[in-house]
Parts: C-alpha cells; structure tokens; sequence
C-alpha cells in the first residue's frame, strides 16, 4: 500500500492536499476528513473459496476495498505421485470487461504445497464498486501437467527395465553417459571394458 512516505510522487519537503487526494483515489477538491476515513478501514468486500483442476487444489482469497484497494491470495496443492504441474489463476470482474489480476508459476512438485499473493491499488474498483459487488469476481484455475518430469520419469523407468534384462540374461552389463545418443545421453552396453 502507498502512503506518503513510500510515495514516489512526493519529491520535496512540501506536500499539496491534490497529491494526498489523488494517492487515496479521490476527486480534488477534497475535504480533508475524506482523506482521513480512506485510511480507516473502508468498506470492502471478501470473496473466498475453493477450486480442483486435476491433481491440483486451490484455496482463494481477494478481498477489495472500496477505495479502491485489493488482495488477491491463493494456496495450492499438488496430489500428483508423478509429475508436477505449471497453473494459472485469474481472477476478474465483469466478464466483458477482463479486469483483473493472475498468479501464475510452476511446476508444483507432486505432495506440494504453495502460497502466493498480490496486492495493489486500482481507480476502476473505487468507481465501479456497485457493479463489481452486484456481479462478483470470477476465479478460474488452469493447470498443464509438467511434461518434461513425466518424460525423465518415463526415462528412468524404461533404463531400469533395461537394466533388469540384462541382470535376468546372466550378461555383464555396464552404465555410461553418451550425450549424442537420442535415449537421453544414457547406454547400456553388454561390453563393459
């Protein structure tokens, strides 16, 4: 939140009351009590809930004020056993309109639990707060699974069955690293000198 002495618009010692007016998101001219109630708690307004998408659990928060204030937070959860996931939440007001913020991140590692948030200032919920509270904010999670673990753990899998034909078949085998091989740089060869 910006106050007046994180502000970047006060740049000397003096400080008008348009500037102070125009950092609470208020018309000048201005009564000075306006400018006193936007820092006592205003009215503001809470949606929360919860979303699944696949593997993936979403707990919501946004929370706005009527002067124009927000918060958005979010808790995920990966179930997955075997791969982690990349996800998207957006959050917007007013389906035509498409204002609104996003979090977005990954890969979640499978069992994973992760939290985020984001905070701001917006003029457009301070004038638009009958219409916002009337029709809501709309949350919607997407998640894409993490290719790349599913096919290192496919890999993986595949090197070890390898491995236990080879051990079945009574051959030495040997392991090494061959980077212009196309099986992801690993061989498994019968010859092992």
């Amino acid at each position: 939140m910006k106050t007046v002495k994180t502000s970047a618009t006060f740049k000397t010692d003096l400080i008008s009351l348009g500037d102070v007016a125009r950092l609470c998101l208020l018309d000048f001219p201005v009564a000075v009590s306006d400018i006193i109630n936007t820092g006592l708690k205003p009215e503001a307004h809470k949606w929360t809930g919860r979303l699944e998408e696949g593997d993936v659990s979403l707990e919501y928060t946004f929370l706005i004020w009527k002067n124009g204030l927000w918060s958005f937070s979010v808790k995920l959860h990966d179930s997955g056993t075997i791969a982690g996931d990349f996800y998207v939440v957006e959050a917007t007001f007013l389906k035509d309109q498409h204002v609104g913020t996003s979090i977005d991140g990954g890969p979640l590692k499978p069992d994973q639990t992760f939290s985020d948030e984001k905070h701001g200032q917006d003029r457009w919920i301070k004038d638009n707060w009958e219409t916002i509270i009337k029709s809501g904010v709309r949350i919607k999670l997407t998640v894409t699974p993490d290719i790349g673990s599913v096919v290192a753990t496919i890999g993986m899998f595949l090197t070890l069955g390898t491995l236990a034909i080879f051990s079945a078949s009574g051959k030495p085998h040997c392991i090494h690293s061959d980077p212009d091989n196309p099986n992801g740089g690993v061989v498994v060869d019968t010859d092992c000198e």
